[in-house]
């Protein structure tokens, strides 16, 4: 690994201790300091969800544009004067809209984020990458609860300073430690435009504007893999939602629920890197389908499990699956993408898997709603083994790997590696 991975990994770890302090006590914060009542909170925290999903596409096709460099360090800073801003709004409303805001840059970030770490290692390690970069985040947003803790005890502000600044730190390594680097472009420029005037003509212009934030329709094998992720996340986000909600009706008050996400941020710290290594040498098409079967899996665990044991049993299922699929993903998007469109490849990624957590709690509190456990958990489970399907069969599952489309359409981002077309400047 470069020491701008390194540098990169270390900041990012320091920003997901910020989250850490921060993601937690948001709602505290809006009752507490504003007096919100429940559903008020919760329409806050959506609409800033529906902000990060609608940032991440424009943010994708700027880092083809620009580079990822730039789009990172802006999206940082943007977000850390954001969150800050949010601490001291005078009012809900001001709140919600600097909260929004933060999220757009920050999620809009993210893709860039990615497709900057793929560059900045060789392709055969990108698995490795994107690992170690999953496993200081989870350790950071796993010891950030625990000491923003004691400094809600003290002034509960403060995690909203601590947040921005390490935004800023983020965006200051960047700066300076991250090079810039770029991929050469596909292809031999733009697409030309139609020529004509009216009504319809300005009509389909908007329309292939749009779609060129996006990958192609037809790289079958690029929607596959996204479909499953969105499926898989889909059952994840079950856990942080419904889950609770589940035990809650079942056993009554439970005091252990946290355990099971101890467990999780235990699992991916100490097994996360060393798995991905041994893992690579299998296939990705098998590693994409036993990781959304184990998700299943574990869904239909919880559905008969009982305090505690059996529930801890099912996160470390659930668990292991994540920790096959996370890295596998990213550095799938990143060897399917053309060379020059990395940035949109992950937006797009990113915004079908961010899709999952934002319609996940809707869709499992319907069917809890409606069913009860007998219905929720194992639609689940088949949500997890048709995402198993949809890795295994089509354009994705022939011959298991991750392949670029033979040719692609939409703007070419500007720029070229000195290295040549089609390949990252250092490796």
């Amino acid at each position: 690994m470069t020491p701008a991975f390194w540098a990169l990994a270390a900041g990012r770890f320091i920003s997901a201790l910020g989250d850490g302090f921060f993601f937690p006590f948001i709602a505290v914060f809006l009752q507490r300091v504003h007096g919100l009542p429940p559903e008020q909170v919760g329409l806050i925290m959506s609409t800033a969800g529906l902000f990060s999903l609608a940032a991440r596409m424009p943010a994708g096709w700027l880092a083809d544009r620009f580079g990822f460099k730039p789009v990172v360090v802006a999206g940082l800073a943007g977000a850390g004067v954001a969150v800050m801003l949010a601490g001291w709004a005078p009012g809900p409303w001001a709140f919600a809209f600097c909260y929004a805001l933060m999220r757009a840059m920050v999620w809009g970030s993210f893709p860039a984020l990615l497709h900057g770490a793929g560059l900045l290692v060789p392709p055969r390690r990108r698995e490795e990458a994107y690992s170690i970069m999953n496993l200081l985040s989870n350790a950071g947003i796993a010891i950030g609860p625990v000491l923003g803790g004691y400094v809600v005890n003290r002034d509960i502000r403060l995690i909203f300073l601590m947040d921005g600044l390490s935004f800023l730190a983020f965006s200051v390594i960047v700066a300076r430690w991250v090079p810039a680097l770029r991929e050469g472009t596909a292809g031999g420029g733009a697409r030309p435009r139609p020529a004509g005037g009216g009504p319809g003509a300005a009509l389909r212009r908007a329309l292939q504007g749009f779609l060129a934030f996006f990958p192609p329709l037809s790289h079958t094998a690029f929607w596959q893999l996204a479909a499953g992720a969105l499926m898989m996340n889909l059952i994840y986000s079950q856990m942080g939602s419904n889950l609770p909600l589940d035990l809650n009706r079942r056993f009554g008050p439970v005091d252990w629920y946290g355990w099971l996400w101890t467990l999780n941020g235990t699992m991916i710290a100490l097994l996360q890197y060393p798995a991905t290594r041994w893992l690579q040498r299998y296939s990705p098409r098998p590693r994409r389908v036993v990781a959304a079967l184990l998700y299943a899996v574990a869904a239909l665990l919880i559905l008969v499990a009982k305090p505690v044991g059996p529930f801890l049993a099912a996160f470390a299922v659930l668990t292991v699956g994540e920790i096959m699929f996370t890295p596998l993903l990213q550095a799938g998007v990143a060897a399917m993408a053309p060379p020059g469109q990395g940035g949109r490849y992950q937006a797009a990624a990113s915004l079908l898997f961010g899709m999952g957590w934002t319609l996940g709690p809707l869709v499992g509190g319907v069917l809890l709603g409606s069913g009860g456990p007998g219905l929720l958990w194992p639609a689940m489970a088949a949500l997890g083994v048709l995402a198993a399907a949809v890795f295994g069969l089509g354009a994705l599952g022939a011959g298991g790997g991750a392949r670029r489309p033979r040719s692609t359409s939409g703007p070419a981002p500007a720029g070229r590696a000195a290295g040549g077309a089609g390949a990252p400047a250092a490796r």
